[in-house]
């Protein structure tokens, strides 16, 4: 550690900057400030300074001394130092390159450097892309191909993968979405397993080379065991309806909040169907129906997969998962088969129980309607009123008058109330 002994003439650079080296001054930006504080130290002030090439270089000034300097350092200022310390950086951190840090004295000159240029080159921060490399990985059999527009497809299947150079970088692996499966389970395990020459290796844990990427994670610890999902669907059986807790695995599974859907299934799966018989002996009015429990669960199941369908989903994504018995057999469309699976005739009850009821004013607004839609001339309708005046009750005899001809009808509403009412 030496004292810097004062020259006016002279201008040293950072990069020049020794213990016991004489120098007369340093011209500098500071380009970051702030305080710190620890036990040893106490308060301090702590600068990076920033000269005219652009070697930066850490400055401190101690707790006895900020109350001298506070109002002649500000960030972003360009100031002339004289008469300071040179010692070597140690310290739990390194905010530069730099192998020695400046430290103030009580006869510490700082004044403006008036002449100091506006912009320095950046010697630095390296670029991101020098320091970090985004690590892309594929499952077997999936690598990316380059090829040319007007390349032979011969040419293009017989692409041989080239191996990646070898060098050091800062590697990042790529991101990947729970929903992707198979290489979300790929990507746990990268983080996880050490020098692995295959992909069977990344599948082995203890000596057990496991069937998927999911169970090796399983298997090794890095997935929830899913039991309190379990005791959820549990509750939710208990305290509202094996409908319900059906309804709640279907979000579970499309959440992705599942490690192991299928032993969440085996766990629960008396719970998921405890209503299923019953439901069964009222549609067919016959109390004495039996079922085996393979056909409760597949019916359970069935409704499961409906679930999914009409939300754009399929049990397919779970390839562990149970499927009811004419999975994959359906070839129409659900979509309106769903909407066709009212009974005609209740509809028209419906409907006349309805009107027997409709006041004058509903009437006018009713007749409107169901001649655009049989005469096929379209039409938009705002229909208006104040709370409690019927415009729900319009809405289900438009309905119920639309589906006694056999006809679709979609009914959506903004409101909870209203969307209870409307079917």
């Amino acid at each position: 550690m030496a004292m810097v002994r004062a020259s006016k003439n002279i201008v040293s650079y950072v990069r020049e900057l020794k213990p016991r080296k004489d120098t007369s001054r340093i011209e500098v930006r500071i380009v970051r400030l702030w305080r710190n504080y620890n036990k040893e130290s106490g308060n301090t002030m702590e600068m990076v300074f920033v000269d005219k090439e652009g070697t930066r270089i850490h400055a401190s000034v101690g707790e006895q001394l900020i109350k001298k300097f506070d109002d002649k350092l500000r960030e972003g200022d360009a100031i002339v130092v004289q008469l300071f310390k040179v010692y070597d950086a140690i310290g739990e951190y390194s905010t530069t390159p730099h192998p020695y840090k400046i430290g103030f004295f009580q006869t510490t000159f700082v004044g403006k450097a008036d002449d100091f240029p506006s912009a320095v080159p950046e010697n630095y921060f390296a670029d991101f892309s020098d320091i970090l490399e985004k690590l892309d990985f594929h499952l077997p059999d999936q690598e990316l191909v380059f090829f040319y527009e007007d390349e032979p497809i011969e040419s293009i299947l017989n692409k041989k993968t080239v191996p990646r150079e070898r060098g050091f970088a800062i590697g990042r692996i790529a991101h990947i979405q729970p929903s992707s499966d198979k290489l979300y389970f790929l990507r746990v395990l990268l983080n996880w397993v050490r020098g692995p020459t295959s992909y069977e290796d990344i599948r082995i844990v203890d000596g057990v080379l496991y069937p998927t990427y999911e169970d090796a994670c399983y298997a090794l610890g890095l997935m929830d065991d899913d039991k309190e999902f379990i005791e959820a669907i549990k509750d939710a059986s208990d305290c509202s309806s094996a409908t319900y807790a059906r309804k709640l695995f279907a979000r579970m599974l499309v959440s992705k909040s599942l490690s192991q859907p299928h032993v969440v299934w085996e766990a629960t799966w008396e719970y998921l169907t405890d209503d299923i018989l019953y439901k069964k002996r009222r549609e067919t009015g016959r109390p004495d129906m039996n079922l085996t429990i393979e056909q409760i669960k597949n019916i359970a199941l069935t409704e499961i997969e409906n679930h999914f369908l009409s939300n754009g989903c399929s049990l397919k994504k779970w390839p562990h998962m149970p499927k009811p018995e004419d999975f994959g057999s359906y070839n129409g469309i659900r979509l309106i088969d769903d909407e066709l699976k009212y009974v005609v005739e209740d509809q028209l009850k419906e409907n006349e129980r309805l009107m027997a009821m409709i006041t004058d004013e509903q009437r006018g607004v009713y007749e409107q309607i169901p001649d655009a839609v049989l005469n096929d001339s379209g039409g938009v309708f705002f229909l208006y009123g104040y709370g409690g005046t019927g415009k729900t009750f319009v809405y289900r005899a438009l309905s119920s008058a639309i589906r006694s001809r056999g006809m679709i009808v979609l009914n959506t509403a903004s409101s909870g109330i209203a969307a209870l009412l409307l079917e």
